[in-house]
């Protein structure tokens, strides 16, 4: 992960419909390359969680399925 390089042309033919979930407060170096990652995918929604870090999922995951479902229920 650290040594990874997000570059569109590896991501440029992802057609599906992607949202990506950041904590707003992981590391700098995890926020950076989830911003990269949303950024390198066409069309790719990212959405910060406030208050949270790296494992909202654990730490708070109906909070997680919420958003999840609700991504995959919106046009």
């Amino acid at each position: 992960e650290r040594d990874w390089v997000y570059e569109p042309s590896q991501f440029g033919a992802v057609g599906a419909p992607t949202l990506v979930l950041a904590g707003a407060d992981s590391p700098p170096a995890q926020r950076a390359a989830t911003r990269q990652a949303a950024e390198a995918i066409p069309g790719a929604r990212i959405q910060v969680l406030d208050g949270h870090g790296h494992f909202a999922f654990q730490t708070e995951p109906e909070l997680v399925a919420g958003i999840i479902r609700e991504f995959l229920s919106s046009p």
